[in-house]
């Protein structure tokens, strides 16, 4: 009977952990931000910038893996939330049209940093908690 229990919960587990793998391989690859070499610098802003896109995407596997009973279905959920989570970033970013938020980070603006760290944490609140 424990082994019905615990082989269910750790593939949920290892497809979640996959699922933040592969985010924050996108968030390490974006091109718009070199954030390897700004980390390497000290970029505080870009340090809290990248936190918020961690806690967010997991808020949102976080939600996908309480909400669902299968793999499939958690694993859809997870790819909605976190597509939605992308299309809120570049809408972030598109609003403010005098004022480029990766130009702010690169230059280290912490408090554009701060901002978009709530601003992330805020999606991915509102995004896991529409989730079915």
């Amino acid at each position: 009977m424990l082994t019905s229990l615990v082989l269910p919960l750790f593939i949920f587990l290892l497809f979640s952990l996959v699922f933040l793998l592969l985010w924050q391989s996108y968030l390490w690859l974006a091109p718009s931000l070199s954030l390897r070499q700004a980390l390497q610098d000290g970029n505080v802003s870009i340090a809290l910038a990248q936190s918020g896109k961690m806690m967010a995407s997991a808020l949102i596997v976080h939600q996908a893996i309480i909400r669902n009973d299968t793999i499939g279905q958690m694993l859809g959920w997870t790819a909605i939330g976190i597509t939605f989570l992308l299309i809120s970033s570049i809408l972030m970013e598109k609003a403010m049209l005098r004022f480029s938020i990766n130009k702010a980070l690169n230059n280290d603006n912490r408090a554009v940093g701060l901002i978009v760290l709530f601003l992330f944490l805020s999606f991915g609140w509102i995004i896991s908690a529409v989730m079915i």
